[in-house]
């Protein structure tokens, strides 16, 4: 009789480790920017980079920290909101900004705590904003924000929205991505676009989109991107800072991405 319980005693403990080995893992729901819209080009390198970086990543803290990710790929404003809501608990590669970080919380020396752009260990890009006009557009940027050729087309909900609101006003135009802000310059002959950049990757994705368009070599803005999590995310302090440090560990090995990056020259 012991014998038979002790045979059921058993069989039920390993019908409950599958459950309880699933129950301790932390499972981390990550946003990213939804580059599928541009159906005619497959476009952006830099996201599909991050996101390949994180699943091959993913792979090893799984194992080694019992962390589970899960990458959601939607438009950046709804990305956003989500992370407001705490309905989704991180996104990958986006940069500081005061008001983003009333809702989400970024690793050590990120923002005004970085001594100077890209200098982060916490960094998953370096990279930034570019300007790109017509080819028949004689403008050249050499630094100064306040005259570009207008209108100014953006992706809505980019880091530096705001501040260009304040300079262009009326003749600032906010699109649903980089690839649709090219085409309507192209169509135009006029005006400017600052697109999201990270040199040499997006520079030939940008020139596979037209031989008309000038992408002008100073950066409108360069910067360190990140990947945060939203303040109302139930990932914990000490789990979030383990996530960090391994991203970086990750990020920084240059045999671990060398394979992901050749893939994409």
């Amino acid at each position: 009789m012991n014998h038979i319980i002790l045979k059921f005693y058993v069989l039920f403990l390993l019908f409950l480790i599958p459950f309880y080995a699933t129950a301790n893992i932390t499972k981390i729901n990550i946003c990213a920017d939804d580059f599928r819209q541009n159906k005619e080009l497959s476009f952006s390198k830099t996201d599909s980079i991050n996101i390949e970086i994180l699943k091959e990543f993913s792979k090893v803290i799984l194992k080694k920290n019992k962390m589970e990710v899960n990458i959601t790929l939607i438009p950046l404003l709804r990305c956003l909101d989500m992370l407001k809501k705490g309905t989704m608990d991180a996104m990958i590669r986006l940069s500081y900004t005061d008001e983003r970080a009333k809702y989400l919380d970024y690793p050590p020396g990120s923002g005004h705590e970085e001594e100077m752009p890209c200098y982060s260990n916490y960094k998953v890009t370096c990279s930034g904003y570019v300007v790109i006009t017509h080819v028949l557009e004689k403008f050249i940027y050499l630094g100064n924000s306040n005259n570009l050729p207008t209108p100014v087309r953006i992706t809505s909900g980019i880091s530096i929205e705001n501040d260009l609101k304040e300079i262009y006003k009326e003749n600032l135009e906010g699109g649903r991505s980089y690839y649709d802000n090219i085409k309507k310059l192209l169509r135009d002959k006029k005006g400017s676009v600052i697109a999201s950049y990270v040199f040499p990757i997006d520079l030939v994705q940008y020139q596979k989109i037209s031989p008309e368009i000038k992408i002008h070599e100073k950066y409108y803005v360069k910067k360190s991107y990140y990947m945060p999590f939203s303040k109302k995310s139930k990932i914990t302090e000490k789990n979030r800072l383990v996530f960090w440090e391994k991203v970086s560990e990750f990020y920084n090995d240059n045999n671990a991405t060398k394979k992901i990056l050749d893939k994409y020259k």
